[in-house]
């Protein structure tokens, strides 16, 4: 058996970053004095977290932690779709979806060998594009919805230019995000310079075999094999996780 390791590395990377937030931002707020609030958030598609450190203004000790509170960033099924938050909740979720439909594909690619090789290319292209174009797209979506809330703390005010202002706003794109630029490179790689390396599987090979002789696929069929096989996993997925996971808003 074949396996695009380049493939099979963009794959394993764009789910490993999933683990990870995208972005972060931290901001202090004074409270009552001499306290100072520095609160830090973390978003990746499908956890979010917040935690806060209370220092002492004057001698800068340490007076507490608190968190880190996670949440998911589900929709809520039960509420009207046209809000903000909802309009949120579902932009995010789909985009992550849709960056791990991106991952199910390259899994696909990763043992597309011999006949399938073609198709696998064109999926792979596929793939990686679209992969990107989510990566950007959820980073439009959180830093929108940072602005919304921004401008609701600040009484309608650009929240973006007050905090700038304030020095008190510390955005960056965190680990979670270069984890999933570079699996859009390598995804980029297993099509543009392939690697493929063998592995004996007599016994499978003999019921792989069986099964193309069992199911055979058109040339045409293949691309829709496996991009309904790829929507079969996410479908799983998106059940378990909108109705199973705990921990929304």
């Amino acid at each position: 058996m074949k396996i695009n390791i380049y493939a099979l590395l963009a794959a394993s990377v764009f789910l490993l970053s999933l683990f990870f937030p995208w972005l972060s931002y931290s901001f202090s707020a004074f409270g009552s004095q001499p306290l100072l609030n520095v609160f830090s958030v973390n978003y990746s598609p499908f956890r979010e977290t917040a935690s806060a450190v209370v220092y002492n203004s004057t001698s800068f000790q340490t007076l507490g932690y608190y968190g880190p509170e996670s949440w998911s960033p589900k929709p809520f099924l039960d509420r009207p779709l046209w809000t903000t938050l909802n309009t949120y909740f579902l932009s995010v979720t789909a985009v992550a979806l849709l960056f791990i439909f991106a991952a199910a594909l390259m899994i696909h690619v990763s043992f597309a060998s011999g006949s399938w090789n073609g198709v696998g290319r064109k999926i792979a292209i596929a793939a990686s594009n679209l992969s990107f174009l989510m990566i950007f797209l959820y980073l439009i979506i959180v830093c929108r919805y940072i602005e919304i809330g921004g401008q609701a703390l600040n009484g309608g005010q650009n929240g973006w230019l007050l905090a700038r202002q304030t020095q008190s706003f510390v955005p960056f794109l965190d680990i979670g995000f270069w984890l999933a630029i570079l699996g859009s490179v390598a995804a980029y790689v297993s099509w543009l310079h392939p690697k493929f390396i063998h592995i004996e599987t007599k016994i499978w090979n003999g019921k792989i075999e069986a099964l193309k002789r069992l199911l055979p696929v058109s040339e045409w069929q293949k691309t829709a094999v496996v991009a309904t096989s790829s929507f079969l996993i996410i479908f799983v997925f998106t059940i378990i996780y909108l109705f199973l996971t705990p921990g929304t808003f």
